[in-house]
């Protein structure tokens, strides 16, 4: 009832939101506790997605670490991941000192925490004829140009995921008999599933990927250069 009251408090006020944000701390320690409701959450990503000021004057190098902390206790809850992605932008623009905080605390010093995708070398690619292609105005034959030909020549890599986890059902080799030195094929990865460990796993693969598009809005080339290196031209 209380977070509820304080969701309505902060709705379209900016004034009362910077009230609230001197206690940010606090509210954050709220969202485990949240059950289904996520309102502590939603109180949050509110706060952050619509007050610039707010983002600039009140976020803390504490709080994105408490966000980190958080997802490393929730065994790869993609939740948790939008939560961090919220502090990194605002009504559509970076802001650009929360970007580069959680490129020191999230990219750099909790590397153990993301998936990264691999070209598997040792695997053959997928023969040019086995892919799909089809944009109504590009005919098949031009569309070698645009991709430089090389995937219509040599075909397209096969691709690995690894990740790193301690909770047993969602280690590598659950999900692929290669073992997880190796990871998990992308096949395997986003196949369809009742599965409810795979799709964990496939949504915080997915808030991955948004969370380091985001900490890249505006044109962040910091954490460009490192998105780079976990995401070559040939893996995109």
């Amino acid at each position: 009832a209380s977070c509820w009251l304080l969701r309505l408090a902060i709705l379209e006020n900016p004034t009362t939101q910077m009230f609230i944000a001197d206690s940010l701390a606090t509210l954050i320690e709220y969202v485990p506790l949240d059950g289904h409701s996520g309102l502590a959450t939603k109180c949050i990503t509110h706060m952050l997605g619509t007050n610039a000021e707010l983002q600039e004057t009140k976020v803390k190098d504490s709080d994105i670490e408490h966000f980190i902390d958080m997802i490393r206790g929730s065994q790869m809850s993609a939740a948790y991941l939008d939560l961090l992605r919220s502090v990194c932008s605002c009504q559509g623009n970076g802001v650009d000192g929360n970007q580069c905080r959680v490129v020191d605390l999230w990219l750099n010093d909790s590397s153990d925490l993301n998936m990264s995708m691999k070209v598997d070398t040792g695997a053959a690619r997928i023969p040019p004829e086995e892919i799909f292609w089809h944009h109504e105005d590009i005919p098949r034959e031009k569309a070698g140009l645009i991709l430089g030909g090389r995937l219509l020549t040599e075909g397209m890599p096969r691709l690995r995921i690894q990740w790193q986890t301690d909770t047993e059902e969602l280690k590598p080799e659950k999900f692929d008999m290669e073992g997880p030195s190796k990871g998990v094929s992308i096949e395997a990865m986003f196949a369809q599933t009742f599965d409810r460990s795979l799709q964990r796993l496939q949504k915080y693969f997915v808030s991955q990927l948004y969370l380091g598009a985001e900490i890249c809005l505006d044109r962040n080339y910091l954490a460009m250069q490192i998105l780079e290196e976990q995401f070559p031209f040939e893996v995109c």
